[in-house]
Order: C-alpha cells, then structure tokens, then sequence
C-alpha cells in the first residue's frame, strides 16, 4: 500500500484563542487553532487547514488586504509569512517578544505590531522568498502599559493604538507637517479598541467597563469640526493650533465588562462583546442599539465583522465555540464547537463519509468526512464517553459512557433511539457492533464482563464472564461469528456469542493487553501490550504469528515535570490504539505519544512515522527541555505571568510597586500530547487520530507523483493520443495507466463514446481493473459526467464479477471510494429532486409519453403491450371507482363511471405466451381467443349509472371496441373492413362517452388500426400555415394588462390571482414559446398534424357561424377532410364566412398521444387559486387539468358566455380577439334562462347588439385584447368572454 500520508485537515477544533479575520471577499473566516489556521469556506461549506505549523499556540494572525499574505504570530512573537494563495510559507521570524496586537494598513504597505508597551512598523514584505523579507520601518513609544489594540486610517497615514494605561495615541508613520503625537485619555479602565470613522471626522474608543467615547478635531476656539489629516493655516500661511476633543460619552449599560470590540467604518457598526456572552450592536455615531443577543455561556474573546458588515464572526476560548452570524435575519451562518475536553474515540461510518467522535465532556458528535462541519450533537450522557461505534447500514452509530449506558442513535432523524443498560450500574470502556447491526457489546472496568444486547429490543441477552480484568478492548469478526475481547488480565478471549456451548478461546501475553483489531478479512487478530509490543495471532488456529517490538518507535518527548529523560521514562511507550489498514497489509498505532506509527504486517518494518504536533504549547512534544526555563516555582511554560487571553488576568497580583510577573502560584494548563483514538478509512486513502488538538486527517497526496507500471520505450503521451484518435480506445487507455499520468488518463477516459463503454468493459484487462476504479472514484465526485461513469462502474462490475469477488480484500477499499462517492452523489441529486419534486414529474411524463410516441411510429406493437395495456387500464378502473360521480365530469366529458370494484381485476388476462408477436402476426386462433377474453372481461363490467340509455350505450361501445379488436386481428388485409371499425371506434368515442378503461382501449386499438392502414399520399407543395401578422387587427380600447414571462412566477401569479374579487384576465407573454409545438415540431405544419392525428380519424367539426344560431349543427369528419376542406383556403375556396367549420373544444391529444409531446402544462396550472369556493361542487378533490384543442380557420367566434373554471389559454398559431366582461355584469349580458343548456351564453350578439332587446348592454364595461403565438391567456371563473379567430388559428385550453 501507498504510505504518503500527508496532514490534510483539522476536524476536532474550531477556535481555541487568539483572534479571528475574515478574507477580503468576506465569505470565508480565518480562524487559530492551536498552532494552525483553519479556513472555513462560509459559502460552499467547507474547512481547509493550512498545511504550516507555528512552534506554539498562535496568538495573532493577520491578512493582507489583497488576500495575499497571511501573518501567523505564536505566544512567544515566533511569526511565520505564508502566502495564502497558495499555502506555501515564505518565511519564518522571530518578533521577540509577546504580540498583543497586529494589524495591515489599507494600502498593504505596512504592518504595524504592538510587542509590550512598544509599536514597531514594518514595511510589508513581497510574494517571492526573500533571504530578509522583514525591514523595520519606525518604532513608536509613549504608553506606560501593553498595548490592547491597533487600527489604521483609511489613508494609511495614521494609526491608533490603545492600551490597557486607559489611553489612545495617534500616531503617523512618517513625519507630518503640523501633526504631533497625541495622548486621547478620559476613560477610567483600559480602553479595548479605537477606531477612525470613515471620512476621519471623528475617532471612538471603547473600554472594558462598556463606556464609549466620540471624539471630533477641530481647531483650537473654532466651533468647526474638520477631517482629520487636513491641518489648517491662518491668513499667514502658519499652522493653527488643532485640538481633539470629547463630543460624546456612552455606556452600554450592561453588568459585564467589555471582552473584544470590531468596528466596520463602511457601515458604522460597532460590535461589542461581553464576558457573561453577550454581544451587541450599536450604530455610530449616535450609539443608537439595533441588536442583542447571547450566544454563548462564556466570554467571547474576539469578534471579527466581514468587509460588508453582514457577516459577525464570535469565538471564545472556554468553550471552544466560533460561531457566524447574519445580523440583519437574525441567522446562523456558521455554528461551530469542539469538544470542551479531550476527543477519547472516533469511528468511520461504513462509506467514509462520516465520522463520529465522542469526548470527555459527555458528548457525541458527528463530522463530514468531506467538508469537516459537525452537523449534530449529542448530549444525552452524563460522562465521559469512550467508544463509538457504526453500524453497516452508516445511518445508526452507538456509543458506550462511563455513565454506565450504551447509547444508538439514528441519523437519519437525529434522535437517540435505544438505550442499554446494566443490571447493576457500571462504566463501560469498550463497545463493538456485529456486521449485521443485531447484536451490540459493551465491556466494563468494574465487574470485568462483557453485556450483549440485541438491537431490535434493547433487552439484554447474555453476559459474558471470565476476565480477571477490566476490558480494554472489543471487537467482531467480518462475519460476525466471533467476539474478541482485550483485558488488563493479559489475555485475548475469542467468543462464539451464538453457540455457548464452544470452548472459548484464550490467547495468553506477558503484559497486560491495551487495544486488539481484527483484519478486514477476519482471519488474523492484533493486539497490542503494556511492555510496547504488538502481537499477531491466527484466528483458525490459535497461533502466534509473529510480534513487532515497537517500545522505541513509540517512544515520545520529555514532559515539563518529568525528572527523566525521555529514552529513560517508561511513559507513554505502549500503543493504547491499534488499526488495520483497508487492505490488511499495514498496522497503524498510536498511544500517549506525539508519534503515530505505520508497520508493514508482513515484514514488521516501520513504513512511517508520523509526528501528530509540533505544537510546543503541548507536554510531550521537546524532546529535551531548556534549564534556564526551571524557575523556583516550576517550569517558566507553566506559570501564567501575563493572564494574556485568559481569565487570570484579574487574579494577577499588583498590589506591590513594580510587580509586573503576578503571583507565581497561578499556573497554566498544559496538555500532553497523545492520540487516543485511530481509525482507516473503509476507502484507504486517509485516516484519522483523536488527539489532544482535535480530529487529524492524513490523506494520501498523489498529485505530484509520477508513478509508471510496467512502462516500457512505446508508451508515449504522443501514441496514447494518436491511439485515440485512431478509435482504439481500449490500448488508449490501458497505456495511459501505464504511464499513470492522471491527466492523461482522464483525457482519453473522457474521449471514449458512451456507446463503447459496453464493449470495453468486457475485454478491459484484469491487472488494470483496481487501477481505473481507482481513477473513476477519485473524479466522480467532482465531475458532470454521471451516466458515463456509471456505465463504466456496472459494466466492470458486471463482466469482471469473479475476479472482484476472489479478490475482495484487496479490492475492498477502493469499492468502498465507489460507494461513498456514489452514495454522496445519490444524496445531492435527491436533494434536488426533492426540491424540484413537481419539474421532475412532468420531465418523467414527458419522456414516457415520447417513447411511447416513438414505439408507436415504429408500429412494433407487441401482443405484450396489449395486455400491459389491460392491465393498467384495470388498476386506473379500480382507482376511479373510488370517485364519485359529479357534474364537473358530466360537463367535461371525461366520462367517468360509478364501477364496482372487483378483487380480480388484475388477475384478468395472462400475459402473452409469446410476447415478440406483433398483432399482425397472430394466427386466426390467437385473435379467436382474445377476441373471447376481451369480450367476456368487458361484459362483466357494469354501465353508468347516470346514462340516460345505459345498457345500450354501453353495449355500443363495447361492440366498436371488440370490433376493432376483431378486426386487428383477424381482418388485416381487409383495408375497408378496418375503415369502418376504426370509424365506430372514433363514433362510440365521441357520442357515447365511455368510461376512462373503454376510453383508454379505444385510442390503443384506434392507433393500431391506423398505423396500419395505408397511408394517404398528400401533395408535396409547402402545407404550413403563414405566422405572418393579419392586416385587419382591430384597435383596443380597454387592453387586459400584460406581462413578461420573467416578471410572471408562481408566487407572483398566485399572489395576483389570489383575491377573488379583485382578480383580473392577463395575458403571459412568450409563456408557452417553448412548447415544441412552436419550435421544433410546428403544429402549424398541418401536415405534422395530419401524421401525428391520423387522417382517417373521425372529429367532431361544428358546422355553422355560432352554436347559438339555429343553422348550427356538428358533423364526424375524417380529421384529413377537415385539414383539406376547412384548413387549406386552396383545397375548397367557396366556403362562406358565415358558414365556418371548426373543430372546438375537443380532447384532440387523446386521440393522437403523439401530440402530447410537443407541450407541457405551464406551472401556473398547480397553483391554488382561491376561487374554487364559487362552486365547490365544480373543483373536487384530485380533479384533474382538462386540457382542449380548439382548430379553426379565420372568422371563427365562441359566442359570448362564462366557464365555471379556471382557464390557461395559450395560442399555438395565428391570432384571436378576446372581449372579457366581469361577473358582476351578468345582469346585463342577458343570460338565456336558468336551467337551460345554454344558461352561461349571453343572447347578445357581440358583433351586432340589438339594443332595442338589450338596452342595458350598452351600459357594460369590458377588457379586450388579442392573442398572439406563445402568449397565455388567463381567465378567471365566471367571467364573460366572447373570441373571435382573426387568422387561421389552433389554441390550447386548459381548465383547472
């Protein structure tokens, strides 16, 4: 296995002190911990730890302006010069002293540090590597105490310094003419922060008390404030004497003392925060309060505000907490915090992509693998907790406490879900999980045993005894068959939890055991000793394998208080923890020791040392320790002289004159260096330590490694190239391996046909397999190309099964990389669909219908179709039997039937014995015998109840149905005899009103017949009709408002439309534009239409200038006839223009599912209207979108009259006229009578009033407009509307 494990993030901390910064762009926040930096990426939710250590704890970190140079000052001025574009270091120096404060001038000329009393000003140092980076500019004296703080002028020429002498000077950083140091006092405890203001017109200083001083320039007796900098002379040229003056005191008004203070001068926010925890906002120069708030139980010891001033960034060191927060939506944007104490156990999830850590403060916590953000927190123990464990589903973990409980907590709803427990209260120290997730382990130190419980119940099933000793350790097989348990009794014991009555297994050591493992494979156990040793043990056999004498490798530095050198101090040189690698072939262990060590299993060579901290504000990282640091109260690391950065500063003692060192019996917590916890990840690439300093990540770094395999003088970039050129994609790539180029690799991966990927799989060789998995997980995470990975992942899986399956172990870890990334990318893409639930029905509606549509032009109707067709128009009748029966069904003439359900609707038909026939092919028998089925399955179903000849509509839609399926099958060279069933069919569809089954039968053996009927030949001249804009338009008086499809969505739409009594028509432009009914397959071209409906089709043409004139009738016409007769002006030109067919409000896209493709329901048609109270008998539950076509050529008119729904009309084609009257005019439009047919038609006649009958109509108020292609028209319910077609034209209704 690979060894080059690098450090690549620090999970565990947050914050531990010093001070917080945010970049330039203010989207990301630089936070110290420890003796690293961490970067948390506040947009795309990310952590990155810079890859640079300072020597201790950091104290001060400071950015550029530009974003370019980052400033990492520890405790004792040890500074290290990074740049932080490319996290490269630069340089590293010594300030020499202890840095209270730091800060970059705007222009990024200067920096200036407070060290003590003292300021020094250094010119910025450059990108490059420089042998002296560093050049000392100016050095400024003057306070009589340390300095607290510094800030800059905008102009860069200024700076204040404040300090804890209660004072602020200003300084400049080169000589100025009529400018002198000045001394800015008046207030009483040490002043916190100050700051200019933007058009340095006035400077605010705040002190630990909350009192907040305004001060202004001017000249001395003049009452004229002026901008700082600009220094006036009187009449003879000489400088006037200038003063800074107090124009205003505040105070805060709150019980605790001042603790950190940020000022933003684009926005005049000052942030104060407060020792008890609060925060609060106040605007200057007023001092007006906008926001309060407690966020934490502790002080907050710094506060950072974003150059925008949204952003306030809060940490505080107690507790460990950095917290992001949006002051303006009162929001969290990032809410972070460590353990309060050390981290004891962690454990990976099954995929990698979680892990789980439990800490000495009783709590769980839950980490991204990925972005390094704890995203949930358990505090249900009461102590410390010391193991965690996964199950194998990685949705539920346990963790075992000293509280004498194991806990199981679910991910997937955050919740502790079981809790186990001991008959007698005892502490738990070890916890293992079986593979299966049913059987749950604990260990004790109290009684020695071990207690099972099953997962399912939380009962305890067994108690397994015989150690002498407390449990050190616990752990499962991979098959889950045997338990091994570690114990201070020298032995490792091997159970068969579910046959007892096997002999357990004893394998004795000469020490006591500290942590065992199993191998992935299960076949051989580790165990690890007090004496420094690791031992190896044959599960099978019982035998000792060999051992590793690893005491000296372990071996780690001298602690401040120990009296022994460290090669002479027996602490620490044992491994506490123990972990195989993925593969099995390398042992990693750690211990109280700042070392990490990685074995070989086979040789027992030390592959690697790794160095967990160099951070020497830790016990245990010196190897040797400086005497001049003994001091005769201790070691000078241990006494805390200054109380900077912690809460001892009021305990400092100063009651003597001149007593600067404090009271030497305050002492510093120093914590030891050691690693509690390791863990692999399931995919081999990284791994993870529980240290003193949080959660490390080491993960492998290939990036920068040229690593050939079996590479010999041919294999070029030059000739993978030209072989992939050429096609030959599988050398191609296999060269590319053998070069092991990752960008070549991945230019000729992502140069392979989809289409190929099949093929290639099968013949791609075995001894590269490992290696492309490898490459596909490591990009599929990060690459668009989902499909096409996904493709390669089955289909390597798929052809190279066995060799997977003999080589599983060593295949294991890189599975497990396939898995997580597939998993993580199974999670995102569902969060999307999730949110975008509603889109991706109708994209999956769409697509079914076009592949229908496809299949059906194919003509390849398989007799498998027909009876799937059965059945799902049997379930759809047993879901619509459970709709009553309404007025809204009779009126839209969807049909539908009161049917009884039947148990054995599914089980009617038999699937075809054989499916690849097509109805063509079937022999005289096979039509025979449908034909019977078909018959007697039909017949057996009832009528509707509310047709006014039942039986006998019934019974003639039965027999056009059967007729047409007769003739499918028996009749197909009789052209004439499929004519006339396919005209019945088409006649029963539109008279009879079948139920939704019937109706859906129909269209199916309607399409059949007429796909195979023999096509019409039509003339090759240009049949499309002219989308050129009609001379005639008539002028609008009173226009309906229109809107722009992008200042229409679906908020503002059910906003506008919400109101019912206020609600007007409108008009969407370009709405519909996108309608392939308008783009790519025009319905314009009506010879598009002829084809995708059928020219034999029967339709219902209305015949006559009005339905509401006597003369008015309704034909059947052949859909083809009515193209040709009524569509196209040169196919018959003597027809009036009062005698116009047209084909209106018909469900035209049942019978030509093909059309259903060329458009989609606009969103619009999901909203809640609000209007359904008008008539609630109308908009039942579940009712559906009616949707109508509506054909026509010019001079067509729907008289005036009013739906009871509401109504999308969207122009395909051509243009209409639209005048819209409000319901409240009803009484002047002159309904016809109530409980008429016609009783929501006026009988007025828009074109040509009768005001003699109708005298009020003059008195009515209207809206009209014109439609044009791809605008949407809405109609509220109820109101008035009369349509006239200015051009030939086709329209699409949708009433919801």
């Amino acid at each position: 296995m690979k060894t080059s494990f690098k450090f690549s993030n620090l999970c565990g901390t947050v914050y531990k002190k010093g001070n917080l910064v945010f970049t330039p762009d203010g989207n990301s926040v630089l936070s110290p911990v420890g003796n690293r930096v961490t970067v948390f990426d506040l947009v795309n939710n990310r952590t990155e730890t810079l890859p640079f250590e300072n020597k201790r704890d950091i104290r001060r970190i400071v950015l550029s302006p530009n974003g370019n140079l980052l400033l990492s000052i520890d405790e004792l001025g040890q500074t290290v010069l990074v740049n932080f574009r490319k996290r490269s270091v630069l340089n590293y120096f010594n300030l020499k002293d202890k840095v209270r404060d730091i800060q970059f001038s705007p222009d990024g000329a200067y920096f200036a540090v407070g060290l003590g009393r003292n300021i020094e000003v250094w010119r910025s140092p450059g990108l490059t590597r420089e042998f002296a980076p560093f050049e000392l500019h100016r050095k400024f004296t003057g306070h009589y105490d340390d300095i607290t703080h510094i800030s800059w002028s905008p102009d860069s020429r200024f700076f204040l310094a404040s300090s804890k002498d209660m004072t602020t000077k200003i300084f400049s950083v080169s000589k100025i003419d009529g400018f002198e140091q000045t001394t800015l006092s008046g207030h009483r405890y040490a002043v916190v922060g100050a700051w200019f203001s933007k058009d340095m017109r006035a400077i605010y200083t705040v002190s630990t008390d909350g009192a907040v001083c305004v001060r202004r320039f001017r000249p001395f007796g003049v009452e004229e404030n002026l901008t700082f900098g600009e220094f006036p002379r009187d009449d003879e040229g000489n400088l006037m004497r200038t003063i800074w003056f107090t124009e205003s005191r505040h105070y805060t008004m709150q019980t605790a003392k001042v603790q950190s203070a940020a000022f933003n001068p684009s926005t005049q926010l000052l942030v104060l925060g407060f020792t008890n925890g609060v925060f609060g906002i106040w605007e200057m120069p007023d001092f007006n309060k906008i926001h309060s708030l407690s966020i934490s139980r502790k002080a907050i010891n710094t506060v950072a505000i974003n150059p925008s001033g949204e952003w306030l960034a809060f940490g505080s060191s107690k507790l460990g907490q950095l917290l992001v927060w949006e002051w303006q939506s009162e929001t969290y944007v990032l809410k972070q915090q460590g353990h309060f104490y050390d981290m004891s156990c962690i454990a990976y999830s099954g995929d990698g992509q979680y892990i789980a850590t439990g800490g000495d403060d009783a709590k769980v916590k839950v980490w991204n693998a990925l972005t390094g953000y704890c995203f949930i927190t358990f505090t249900e123990h009461s102590s410390a907790v010391t193991a965690v464990q996964f199950t194998k589903g990685n949705q539920v973990f346990l963790s075992a406490s000293l509280d004498g409980t194991v806990r199981a907590y679910d991910l997937v709803r955050y919740r502790n879900f079981r809790i186990f427990t001991s008959p007698t209260p005892v502490q738990f120290t070890s916890l293992a999980v079986d593979p299966s997730g049913e059987i749950v382990c604990a260990g004790c130190q109290d009684t020695f045993e071990i207690y099972m419980w099953s997962m399912q119940t939380g009962k305890l099933l067994d108690v397994l005894s015989g150690h002498e000793g407390p449990i050190s350790a616990l752990a499962f097989r991979a098959d889950g068959l045997s338990l091994a348990s570690g114990s201070w009794d020298n032995t490792v014991r091997l159970w068969d939890i579910f046959d007892r009555s096997k002999t357990v297994e004893q394998l004795t050591h000469s020490h006591e055991v500290m942590a065992i493992a199993y191998r992935p494979d299960g076949k051989e156990i580790c165990a690890s000793t007090l004496d420094g040793q690791i031992h190896f043990w044959d599960v099978a056999k019982a035998e000792s394998t060999g051992s590793i004498e690893g005491r000296r490798d372990i071996s780690g530095g001298r602690k401040a208080n120990d009296r022994r050198t460290a090669a002479n101090s027996s602490s620490g040189k044992s491994f506490s923890t123990l972990c195989y690698s993925a593969d099995g072939t390398a042992v990693l262990g750690g211990g109280n020791s700042k070392y990490v060590c990685l074995y070989d299993r086979q040789s027992g060579i030390l592959l690697r040392k790794f160095q967990i901290s160099m951070n020497q504000s830790l016990d245990g990282v010196q190897e040797k320790l400086n005497s001049k640091l003994m001091t005769e109260a201790g070691p000078a690391d241990l006494i805390d002289s200054d109380g900077i950065d912690s809460d001892t500063e009021k305990h400092v003692d100063r009651s003597l004159p001149g007593v600067r060192s404090g009271d030497k019996s305050n002492r510093l917590l120093k914590p030891e260096v050691r690693a509690r916890a390791l863990r692999f990840s399931p995919t081999g690439r990284q791994w993870a330590a529980a240290s003193t300093e949080g959660l490390l990540i080491y993960s492998l770094d290939d990036n920068m490694v040229f690593d050939p395999y079996e590479l010999d003088e041919d294999v070029t970039p030059d000739t993978v190239r030209d072989l992939a050129r050429k096609g030959d994609y599988l050398r191609a790539l296999v060269n590319a391996f053998r070069l092991n180029e990752n960008y070549l690799i991945r230019e000729v991966y992502q140069s392979i046909p989809p289409l190929d990927v099949a093929l290639l799989t099968k013949d791609f060789p075995e001894a590269y397999l490992e290696r492309l998995l490898k490459f596909i997980a490591s990009i599929i995470e990060s690459s668009q190309l989902l499909e096409f990975h996904l493709r390669w992942i089955s289909g390597l899986l798929s052809n190279h099964g066995v060799f997977v399956k003999t080589r599983s172990v060593a295949l294991q870890p890189v599975l497990r990389t396939l898995q997580r990334g597939v998993t993580r990318l199974h999670q995102d893409i569902g969060t999307t669909c999730d949110k975008n639930h509603y889109t991706l029905d109708y994209l999956l509606v769409q697509g079914k219908q076009q592949a229908e549509a496809e299949k059906e032009e194919s003509g390849d109707i398989t007799m498998q179709d027909v009876f799937a067709s059965f059945d799902d128009n049997d379930s759809e009748l047993a879901e619509d039997s459970e709709e009553p029966d309404s007025e809204e069904h009779e009126e839209r003439g969807s049909g539908l039937m009161d049917v009884d359900s039947s148990e054995n609707i599914g089980n009617s038909f038999d699937l075809d014995p054989q499916p690849h026939k097509t109805c063509c092919d079937m022999s005289e028998a096979d039509g025979k015998e449908l034909f019977a089925r078909m018959y007697g399955f039909i017949t057996s179903r009832p009528a509707a109840e509310n047709d006014k000849d039942s039986e006998g509509v019934h019974m003639l839609a039965i027999l056009a149905l059967a007729e047409g399926l007769e003739c499918l099958t028996l009749f197909e060279n009789y052209p004439e005899r499929q004519l006339s069933a396919l005209n019945d069919i088409d006649r029963a569809i539109v008279t009879c009103r079948p139920s939704k089954p019937f109706l859906c039968w129909m269209h199916k053996v309607a399409e059949w017949i007429e796909s195979r009927y023999p096509k019409t030949v039509v003339s090759k001249e240009s049949r499309e009709i002219s989308e050129s804009v009609p001379d005639d338009l008539p002028e609008l008086h009173h226009p309906v408002k229109r809107y722009s499809v992008d200042d229409m969505d679906m908020f503002t739409f059910q906003s506008t439309i919400a109101d019912t009594s206020s609600s007007q028509p409108l008009i969407i432009e370009n709405a519909v534009s996108s309608w392939p009914a308008l783009t790519c397959r025009k319905w314009s071209n009506l010879e598009y239409l002829r084809e995708a409906v059928g020219h034999h089709r029967l339709v219902p043409v209305e015949i006559g200038s009005s339905y509401t004139q006597g003369d008015w009738t309704m034909k059947l016409l052949p859909f083809g006839e009515f193209l040709d007769s009524v569509m196209y002006p040169s196919a018959n030109g003597h027809r009036s223009k009062d005698q116009t067919d047209y084909l209106a409000q018909h469900d035209l896209l049942s019978q030509a599912y093909r059309l259903k493709r060329d458009f989609w329901l606009p969103d619009y048609t999901q909203v809640e209207t609000g209007r359904r109270l008008l008539d609630s008998k109308s908009y039942e539950a579940g009712s559906d979108t009616l949707v109508n076509i509506w054909l026509g050529p010019k001079h067509t008119i729907s008289p005036l009259h009013y739906d009871r729904y509401d109504n999308l009309f969207a122009q395909v084609f051509g243009f209409k006229y639209f005048r819209l009257f409000h319901p409240d005019q009803s009484s002047r439009l002159y309904p016809h009578d109530s409980g008429s047919q016609l009783e929501n038609t006026s009988q007025v006649d828009i074109d040509s009033p009768d005001y003699e009958r109708f005298p009020l109509f003059a008195q009515t108020s209207y809206l009209e407009c014109m439609v044009r292609p791809g605008d949407l028209l809405y109609i509220p319910p109820h109101w008035w509307h009369y349509v006239r077609s200015l051009s030939a034209s086709m329209s699409v209704s949708m009433w919801f």
